[in-house]
This record gives C-alpha cells, sequence and structure tokens, in this order.
C-alpha cells in the first residue's frame, strides 16, 4: 500500500518512471476489461492496444488531477476512461463519418515520415519540419520507450524480435509499445502546444 501510494505521488509530480510502475501493475486488469468491454462490432475495427493507448494518452495528460488514493480508485478511474472512449469510438462508427476528425497523432506523423517522399518544396519542407517533431518527442521519452518505438515502428521488426533483442516476452513488448505510443504522442502535443504560446 505504501508503495502504491508513494508511486502515485511521485506521477501526479509528472515522475514517467512512477506512473510506468503504475500502469504495468494494473495493465492485466486493464487488458480484461478492455475485451470484455469492446464488442463484436468495434473489436473488428480496432484492436485492444488501440483502446489502451489512448486512454493511457489521457491518463498522462490527466494524472495531476486525478484525486483517489486507492489502488481500486486508480483502476476505476482508468477504467472510465476507457469505458469513454470505447462509447466515443462506437458512436463514430454509427455515425458512419468518412474521416476522423484532424487532429497530430505519433501514428499520423510515421505514416506521413514513412510513405512515399514529398511531391512539391513545400511539401519536403512540412516533412522536414514533422522529422524534426518526432524526432524530438523521441528523445523526451525514456529509452526503454524510444527503443520499443524504434524497433517495431521504424525497423518495422516483430514483437517477437522486438522481446528477443530486449529480453522481454512479445506480450510484455506489446504492452510496452502501447504505453510507448501514448507517451510519445503527449510528447508531440506538448511540443506543438509549447511552439505556439
Amino acid at each position: 500500500m505504501a508503495l502504491f501510494t508513494n508511486l502515485l505521488r511521485r506521477a501526479r509530480a509528472r515522475d514517467a518512471d512512477a506512473l510506468e510502475q503504475l500502469l504495468v501493475h494494473v495493465e492485466d486488469r486493464l487488458r480484461r476489461f478492455v475485451d470484455t468491454r469492446l464488442g463484436e462490432k468495434l473489436r473488428a475495427r480496432m484492436r485492444e492496444s488501440d483502446v489502451l493507448q489512448t486512454a493511457y494518452v489521457e491518463v498522462v495528460r490527466s494524472i495531476p488531477k486525478f484525486r483517489g488514493q486507492s489502488e481500486g480508485e486508480f483502476v476505476t478511474w482508468i477504467m472510465s476512461i476507457i469505458e469513454n472512449g470505447i462509447r466515443r469510438e462506437n458512436r463514430w462508427f454509427a455515425a458512419r463519418k468518412r474521416r476522423m476528425p484532424e487532429s497530430t497523432t505519433e501514428r499520423n506523423v510515421l505514416a506521413r515520415l514513412l510513405l512515399d517522399p514529398p511531391a512539391t518544396p513545400s511539401q519536403e519542407m512540412m516533412q522536414l519540419e514533422e522529422r524534426a517533431l518526432f524526432a524530438a518527442a523521441l528523445q523526451r521519452l525514456p529509452q526503454h520507450y524510444a527503443e520499443i518505438i524504434d524497433l517495431v515502428l521504424l525497423q518495422g521488426m516483430s514483437h517477437e524480435d522486438a522481446a528477443l533483442r530486449m529480453n522481454k516476452t512479445a506480450s510484455a513488448t506489446r504492452m510496452l509499445l502501447s504505453r510507448a505510443r501514448a507517451a510519445l504522442m503527449t510528447e508531440v502535443d506538448r511540443i506543438e502546444r509549447d511552439s505556439t504560446s
């Protein structure tokens, strides 16, 4: 109990390592919750790890405002974030919108960086800016987050191969990648906010 309280206090103070320890500790429960709540239609369109990644972004952003004290309250808080995210996705798919709202995410940045080279000088300049944004965000991450992103997303390594390289199980690298992507998205957003303020 004292360990949880100490980690929570540090996580509220934006200690990324403490928050990661808390998330690792409760992740199996969160995965089971997602599994029971996702539903057939949504499961066909998105993975469990996508749901967790989205929730983790909100957790990273909102942890200083979390007022609970116990592990149960912490898990319940994250489950409510997951539930709200699932409802939002269900409404989006039910409305059959043609495309998602525009927002900068690490997935969008990665997609633009890894696709065909830009056709015009202005597109090339924009891609250079996005590369710089991605590199800056990646440098702010803990080393193991940056490593899993590099191995799986940039080098295209399978989770099995990345697990061997990192001396982890494939399941552990999948969970790690979810947390790493959430942290990367948060850093991209933070850098963009800092640059416009």
